[in-house]
């Protein structure tokens, strides 16, 4: 394998391809670069590679249990094909495919749990509602339209689509002609109307909407969109990789480096050089230089052409709508408290309602009534903290023991609707969080002060300090309709160039948006590549 052929001593470096961001968008696009022969070098502010898809031991008292401070289940990536591409299997990138994926855990002990198979979790809901059970198989048949429709253009770069998906689309959407309206109706209504328009038992509601919130606010119209997450629960499945989400960045940082690219880690980027309109490379903040003919920029996008930019590099429209993309704009953001714990936990009264063989600690499990997931999201826009905070919980040591000593376990838990701007501000909030949160998972899992022996606790301003990502906002730009396709992350900058010539966007802020795929940075290093053919004609 090549070593990184960069070193703290270099006064000035060259190469043809900056990527800023060391996260798995801006790996995935460096590995599609560096294949197609280009010099790369990749420079991450962190002292690892991830960003958002990072995961180890976190907490001093617990040095081998590992904690995911923001993902820990790969789908999105599933429906491309970078794994296969970059042969990221031999470089050590392995899931294990937890089903049933989902559970939802009433307060009194019921469950529903959320399989692969539509047929199999209608057979679930129908326990508690047999009409409701026959619109969820419904509600699924009309989401995979909808995916069947979206996905060929969620995959292909939305200002020059490839013709192959294209007519994957027109024939989807000839084949579903009959669902048209309702799916044109779907995507522009609110999640929570969707569900109101379908399903009446509590806990069936409860379900589909912390499933739906885990994306963002459950009540702006096009949030309805958000329910495709189902469609791809039954498509590709979930998956949780093996050792932590890290060996997805480390298996692409391995494909990277044995490719001949180069990885600057803990050296963030203080500048992006422009020479009249076009970019020179960049200087980072030890004050060395990386002259380049392209940067790639995968990181916020308000970062990358806000704050990095000299101010007169791009002209005052589209700077002014560079500070109008909405990151967390309605208020709400999501925080993370994982514990490390010296023991296995159970979910012991869900666990023996159960009449299967279903283990509960296997499935991401979701937290709160219907009642509690709408007031988490209008409390937090009010910038208030409910008491009754609804949250996701995940403990991957249920499925790989390996990420803790044997016999222990790490529990995961993602409350998607806090304050982003509390009243008073996160130091003065974040104990009180904290105990909010813990207060509520002890009611759903046994034993757990006297097994933790360790915590982390991210708000969403250590997210932003961490990620950098602006306001603690995990998609960069928020999810919606209208911040989709060419319009993400706005009008004008939707096909990944930028006015800068060899300066391009490529993360989580762009098509086809948040979540672990890497699809915006295939797609961008396909821009990057046709820009630099261009450079030797």
């Amino acid at each position: 394998m090549h070593e990184p052929m960069v070193s703290a001593g270099s006064g000035e470096l060259n190469a043809e391809v900056v990527v800023i961001g060391g996260g798995h968008n801006g790996l995935v696009a460096a590995c599609y670069l560096t294949k197609a022969g280009h010099k790369v070098i990749v420079v991450e502010a962190q002292k690892n590679v991830g960003g958002m898809t990072t995961s180890g031991p976190f907490i001093r008292s617990a040095p081998e249990h590992i904690i995911h401070p923001c993902a820990v289940d790969a789908i999105f990536i599933r429906t491309s094909s970078i794994i296969d591409d970059l042969d990221l299997r031999r470089c050590g990138f392995s899931t294990i495919d937890p089903d049933p994926s989902y559970a939802y855990l009433a307060p009194e002990g019921e469950s529903i749990v959320f399989w692969r198979d539509a047929a199999k979790t209608a057979d679930e809901i129908r326990r508690y509602s047999p009409a409701d059970a026959r619109a969820y198989l419904e509600f699924a048949n009309t989401l995979d339209a909808l995916l069947s429709i979206a996905l060929p253009m969620m995959r292909t770069d939305p200002r020059r689509p490839s013709f192959k998906e294209l007519f994957h689309t027109v024939r989807s959407s000839i084949s579903h002609r009959s669902r048209l309206g309702e799916l044109g109706a779907l995507a522009l209504c609110s999640a929570d109307q969707a569900v109101a328009e379908r399903f009446d038992h509590p806990f069936v509601v409860g379900a589909l909407l912390g499933l739906a919130g885990g994306v963002g606010p459950i009540d702006p119209d096009g949030s309805g969109l958000a329910h495709i997450i189902i469609a791809l629960l039954h498509r590709v499945g979930v998956g949780r990789p093996v050792g932590g989400m890290q060996t997805l960045a480390d298996s692409l940082k391995k494909c990277l480096c044995e490719a001949g690219g180069s990885v600057l880690t803990g050296t963030p980027v203080q500048e992006i050089l422009v020479s009249k309109v076009k970019v020179d490379g960049v200087r980072l903040a030890d004050g060395r230089v990386i002259k380049a003919d392209s940067v790639l920029a995968a990181c916020d996008p308000r970062t990358a052409l806000g704050r990095l930019l000299p101010d007169d590099a791009i002209d005052r429209r589209i700077r002014a709508r560079v500070e109008h993309i909405p990151a967390n704009a309605r208020g709400v953001a999501s925080m993370k408290v994982d514990l490390a714990l010296g023991g296995r936990i159970e979910t012991s009264k869900h666990q023996k309602l159960r009449k299967d063989d279903i283990d509960l600690r296997k499935p991401a499990l979701i937290i709160g009534t219907a009642e509690e997931i709408r007031s988490s999201f209008k409390n937090a826009m009010r910038g208030e903290l409910t008491t009754d905070l609804y949250f996701w919980a995940v403990i991957p040591t249920a499925c790989d023991p390996t990420q803790a000593p044997a016999g222990q376990d790490v529990l995961y838990l993602y409350p998607p609707a806090v304050p982003a701007y509390p009243a008073g501000g996160w130091p003065v909030l974040r104990e009180k969080a904290e105990n909010i949160i813990i207060s509520k998972a002890k009611q759903y899992f046994d034993n757990l002060d006297p097994l933790e022996i360790g915590r982390w606790v991210e708000t969403p301003e250590d997210m932003c300090v961490h990620t950098g990502a602006v306001n603690g906002c995990v998609t960069h730009v928020d999810f919606g309709l209208l911040r989709s396709g060419p319009l993400r992350p706005v009008w004008g900058l939707g096909k990944y160039e930028t006015p800068i010539k060899g300066l391009f966007i490529g993360a989580a802020g762009s098509h086809p948006g948040g979540g672990v795929s890497g699809i915006p940075g295939q797609l961008t290093s396909a821009r990057v590549r046709r820009y630099l053919a261009s450079l030797s004609r």
